[in-house]
């Protein structure tokens, strides 16, 4: 029991050094720098939340709300209702998105994590960053476009990637 191996997915340059206490601040301050976010993911009908440490899926939680809904009927000749339509749709859109941003604050408010990555369809990514509370909104730091029913090994390589663009 003289020695444990480690797996990280960052790397680290190999080092030999003779002590009588293992020499571990490598690692620490590899570990500070490859710092724990949230991926929040949301569409029209559901929204997925995660946490990413040391490039492996910490914690999780699903929400399906499905009450947005795609179309919606009109019942008579479409006399100037459009508009009315798509408000009736937005404010759908919206109470969903309120939905989902608490359960991202409740799910995150013990995670210390230190940034967060939206992901999904594009079209909501400006109302979702509108309605995130106010600790969270500042977190947001990218965003990518992808199907939130995805597994989650696939969406962690995009998260991943866009981590690691960002720089």
């Amino acid at each position: 029991k003289l020695w444990e191996v480690l797996d990280f997915e960052f790397y680290l340059p190999p080092l030999a050094l003779v002590s009588y206490s293992p020499y571990t601040r490598p690692i620490t301050e590899a570990v500070q720098k490859n710092k724990k976010y949230l991926v929040l993911l949301v569409d029209r009908e559901r929204g997925r939340l995660f946490t990413v440490h040391l490039g492996k899926i910490e914690d999780e939680k699903q929400i399906f709300d499905g009450q947005v809904p795609q179309r919606v009927k009109a019942k008579t000749i479409n006399l100037g209702r459009t508009d009315k339509i798509m408000r009736h749709i937005d404010d759908h859109l919206h109470n969903h998105l309120k939905i989902i941003t608490k359960e991202a604050k409740d799910f995150a408010a013990d995670k210390d994590i230190s940034f967060i990555l939206v992901g999904g369809h594009k079209e909501v990514f400006h109302k979702l960053k509108k309605v995130l509370p106010y600790p969270l909104n500042k977190m947001v730091i990218g965003e990518f476009i992808t199907d939130v029913n995805l597994p989650a090994s696939d969406i962690l390589v995009k998260s991943k990637s866009v981590v690691s663009a960002l720089g």
